[in-house]
């Protein structure tokens, strides 16, 4: 089997992307989530984006996102299948995470991956080139990331002219909004 692992932060996005340009090569996906990320809602809006069931998904609920030992233990008293292959998504978390997720699954069958914020690429740890990320997220997926939901119905609450001059004004400022 193989599994993704994603470490989740406040910032999904660099996650979704990869799953996404994945699109259906790992036959199991892992989210490692901490107290902030399950307030906040984020793994399950993630879970939902992609399509999944509510509570499909595993997570491995850390009590301590700074705590080197405590994460190292919890994840040890996880049941890892020792045949699996594991890709580890380094992209969330905190840095404590980070290390530890790399130090657990470094153990195991893994690679890690990394995405940098705002980008279009990903880093595999064991190879020196960058790779493409070709899949484009849409607006409708960005919103619903960040839980929020709506269906469009594609009329405007303004007029055409009005907008346009909206755009111009907007363009006049460099695009810097307030």
């Amino acid at each position: 089997m193989r599994t993704l692992v994603s470490i989740l932060s406040a910032h999904t996005i660099p996650n979704y992307l990869f799953i996404k340009e994945s699109n259906g090569y790992y036959d199991k996906n892992i989210f490692i989530i901490t107290d902030d990320v399950k307030k906040a809602g984020r793994d399950v809006a993630l879970e939902q984006t992609l399509g999944y069931k509510r509570g499909s998904i595993r997570r491995i609920h850390l009590t301590s996102a700074d705590n080197y030992f405590q994460i190292m233990q919890e994840l040890s008293a996880e049941q890892f299948d020792k045949t699996d292959e594991y890709c580890v998504n380094q992209t969330g978390g905190t840095k404590t995470m980070s290390i530890a997720a790399f130090n657990f699954f470094s153990k195991l069958n893994a690679r890690f991956v990394y995405v940098p914020l705002g980008t279009n690429k990903y880093y595999e740890f064991d190879k020196p080139e960058e790779f493409a990320i070709n899949y484009r997220l849409s607006l409708k997926e960005y919103f619903s990331l960040y839980g929020i939901t709506f269906r469009p119905n594609n009329q405007t609450v303004k007029t055409f002219a009005e907008l346009s001059g909206l755009f111009d004004q907007i363009k006049r400022k460099g695009f810097k909004l307030l």
